[in-house]
């Protein structure tokens, strides 16, 4: 544990021992592409705040999944309660070079990921001019027309569409869920922005469930004026709120979480009674969601639910091949398809690939990433094991075959009857739904069928779903199987 007798200037080594106990709690993808991206910036030892620097927006909303861990550990090896902030330092990346001699300085390599140490010692003023505009286009453009849509987020897009064109009427309150980095983030900002642009007088308000109960507590405890608080909210007319999972995990407020809740459920019900439009945010269904208060609870279950699902292959390809374009760099089709058929995680995740490739092609001055520069440079961050998921496709066909009194090699084979092939379309179906594997993937575990076959299977499947109560019930009932 380290002492708690460190000079000013000797706080750094705070982060060093965070970095080191980090390593045995997050994945190696994880610290590489997010952890390592962090470095130290100062420390106020009077209010016991420790600043650590991001380079820019978007791996600052990346490592704030990791700041209770990292809050706890800095807590643990000072000796007292501490709290952490990130500040996005713009000059991080010109510190990596040093413009003396080129190389890479010792002292910002080690938080910065090394793409091809040999090449990246050119000078920033050598630089394309894309990449700053690329990462302000991309990066914090919150908008419906920036959301690449597919099938696992199309429905939740419309919905949120629909809120921002006339809220307060449709789908009042909207409740999307989704895992973290599906996107969720970024359609209650494009509804904020939305509103901001074609609604002057109203009045609008994003906030995270974090920034909430912080304002529960200035007004409450700090300064005793929970009226302003009344005001600042029950007189909105459009209250967005991520992230609400957080309020069943405690708060700051020196009560836990009961002040937070309470004030949160009376918020509710004023503007709910005004006709005024609230928008929430969770990393699961709200039915799944401990510790939350069950009036509160209810209160979320009102409105329309929406799931956004993790990307699935065509999704990622057309995520990838926006951010491509957008950045000026032709990625070939064949690297495109290596990378988003080896690649499984969220959104954010594949643009944090993405914005590894293009800080890349930055540095050694190349237009075009071929299915070689892919595997031989970019392998360690994109390739998972694909049997690595907890579900996998053969477990999938095991269960539906069982469910439909069927063998496994009938569902695998080239059986043509109505009942097999149903059972072969319905495990395509799910298989896409929950391995997050690429068609062609799937596809290699039902006798090398096509993508085009597994594609039209899991179109088919969720157009009988939405239409045939029996379908709908059967899957919901295999999935629930699949993922004990």
């Amino acid at each position: 544990m380290l002492k708690n007798s460190y000079s000013e200037n000797s706080y750094f080594a705070y982060w060093d021992e965070i970095k080191k106990e980090l390593l045995g709690l997050v994945s190696p993808h994880d610290m590489f592409m997010w952890i390592d991206r962090i470095s130290f910036y100062d420390f106020t030892p009077e209010k016991k705040i420790l600043r650590l620097a991001v380079p820019n927006h978007f791996i600052k909303e990346g490592v704030i999944n990791f700041k209770e861990q990292i809050t706890n550990i800095l807590s643990s090896i000072s000796g007292y309660e501490c709290f952490v902030e990130f500040v996005i330092n713009t000059k991080e990346q010109e510190n990596v070079f040093n413009e003396s001699n080129g190389d890479i300085t010792d002292s910002t390599s080690q938080n910065t990921p090394t793409l091809n140490s040999k090449k990246m010692v050119e000078k920033k003023s050598q630089k394309f001019n894309k990449s700053e505009s690329f990462k302000e286009n991309n990066f914090d453009d919150y908008s419906f027309e920036s959301f690449v849509a597919g099938n696992s987020n199309k429905f939740a897009l419309l919905t949120a569409k629909a809120v921002a064109e006339d809220p307060g009427i449709k789908y009042n309150p909207l409740f999307l869920w989704g895992e973290s980095g599906s996107g969720k983030t970024h359609l209650l900002k494009s509804i904020e922005k939305y509103v901001k642009e074609h609604f002057l007088s109203k009045k609008i308000l994003y906030v995270t469930s974090e920034q909430f109960t912080n304002d529960f507590v200035y007004y409450v405890y700090r300064i005793n004026k929970p009226e302003q608080l009344r005001i600042k909210y029950r007189t909105l007319d459009v209250l967005l709120i991520d992230d609400v999972q957080f309020f069943a995990v405690g708060g700051n407020d020196g009560k836990g979480k009961t002040g937070t809740q309470e004030e949160l459920f009376h918020i509710f019900n004023t503007l709910y009674d005004d006709k005024k439009q609230m928008v929430f945010s969770c990393d699961k269904p709200i039915n799944e969601v401990k510790n939350l208060e069950k009036r509160l609870r209810g209160r979320f279950a009102m409105g329309l639910p929406c799931e956004i699902r993790s990307p699935d292959y065509e999704l990622r390809v057309a995520i990838l091949k926006t951010l491509s374009t957008d950045a000026n760099i032709n990625i070939k089709n064949d690297a495109i398809d290596y990378i988003c058929s080896n690649f499984i995680g969220s959104i954010r995740e594949l643009k944090g690939i993405f914005s590894f490739i293009n800080e890349f092609s930055i540095q050694n001055k190349i237009d075009t990433i071929t299915r070689d520069t892919a595997i031989s440079e970019f392998k360690n961050i994109i390739v998972h094991d694909i049997y690595a998921s907890p579900v996998s496709v053969d477990k999938i066909i095991q269960i539906v075959a069982e469910y439909y009194h069927l063998k496994p090699h009938n569902i695998t084979g080239n059986d043509r009857t109505k009942s097999v092939a149903l059972a072969r379309q319905i495990s395509m179906y799910i298989s896409r739904k929950l391995t997050g594997l690429s068609s062609p993937q799937i596809g290699s575990h039902f006798g090398d069928k096509e993508h085009a076959t597994v594609l039209y299977a899991t179109k088919k499947i969720e157009a009988l779903s939405n239409n045939d109560p029996k379908i709908r019930n059967d899957i919901e009932t295999l999935i629930k199987k699949i993922s004990n």
